[in-house]
């Protein structure tokens, strides 16, 4: 399955396909905001793969991911200002709420098209929706998701923050300190 910081690279790709209008941190709220049921489900006695049900579904999502984003926000500033990254403060509402839906709702989509419990419909039903598995093989998707997602944000930190250079500038670093180069 697609661990939860991958998703970054469907809220990356939305922030480009968008021109830059939808802003990257409304993305990235809602492309975690959906994983954050699973240890809270889990610690109420819902087992895996059942840890995921009102945030992984397209509705519950829409009623309820900008609402969970808000609490997240303020530790989301958090992080950014440990990274060192400059921000704004400022909301707009509306934007902040498109951005968070949007993103989470194409979370719900990527996960259903990889994982043994998708609640998809829920509160219709919380039974699996499972027509969207590639390849009717719900590992073997995981493990190709997983994979292109990890290559997906290798190319984006390439292609953003050269981090070619960056790992470059480090080996040198580390081949100085022992006096081999």
């Amino acid at each position: 399955m697609v661990s939860t910081p991958l998703h970054y690279v469907h809220a990356y790709t939305v922030y480009r396909a968008s021109k830059k209008k939808l802003r990257l941190s409304y993305l990235v709220i809602g492309c975690i905001v959906p994983d954050i049921e699973i240890p809270i489900l889990y610690l109420l006695g819902y087992p895996y793969p059942f840890d995921r049900l009102v945030l992984h579904s397209l509705i519950g999502s829409i009623l309820f991911s900008w609402a969970v984003g808000l609490v997240l926000l303020p530790l989301y500033w958090r992080i950014l200002r440990l990274l060192g990254l400059k921000f704004s403060h400022q909301i707009n509402f509306g934007d902040y709420v498109a951005g968070v839906i949007i993103s989470s709702e194409i979370h719900v989509i990527i996960d259903s098209a990889h994982h043994p419990y998708n609640p998809s419909l829920w509160p219709v039903t919380s039974q699996s929706i499972d027509n969207l598995i590639l390849f009717g093989d719900w590992l073997q998707a995981s493990n190709l998701m997983q994979i292109l997602f990890l290559a997906a944000l290798i190319l984006i930190l390439e292609y953003e923050a050269g981090i070619r250079d960056l790992v470059n500038s480090i080996v040198k670093l580390k081949l100085e300190d022992k006096g081999i180069y």
